[in-house]
């Protein structure tokens, strides 16, 4: 019985381990703009408000990219299913 494994290459380990360390830098920095805002001067809710606002307009490309403007901009969806959510969602 032959058993093959699939070993993933060099570069692809070392990609993995970049994104890993990326991920744990992205991470930590947010603890430390975090503090620096509060302590100079920012609420909470400012806070939210950078975070993701900021979220949004880096995923914004990736959202136009996979949906397309004329669907997001509820022309193949109708307004008659998007105004009574966002007047009952507040």
């Amino acid at each position: 019985m032959d058993m093959t494994t699939d070993t993933p290459s060099t570069t692809t380990v070392w990609l993995g381990i970049l994104a890993a360390l990326a991920a744990m830098a992205l991470y930590a920095a947010n603890f430390v703009a975090s503090r620096y805002s509060i302590q100079s001067g920012l609420s909470a809710y400012d806070l939210n408000a950078l975070r993701y606002t900021t979220a949004g307009l880096v995923l914004l490309p990736l959202l136009i990219r996979n949906y397309g403007i004329r669907k997001l901009a509820g022309i193949g969806w109708g307004w008659g299913r998007g105004l009574p959510l966002a007047w009952l969602a507040g």
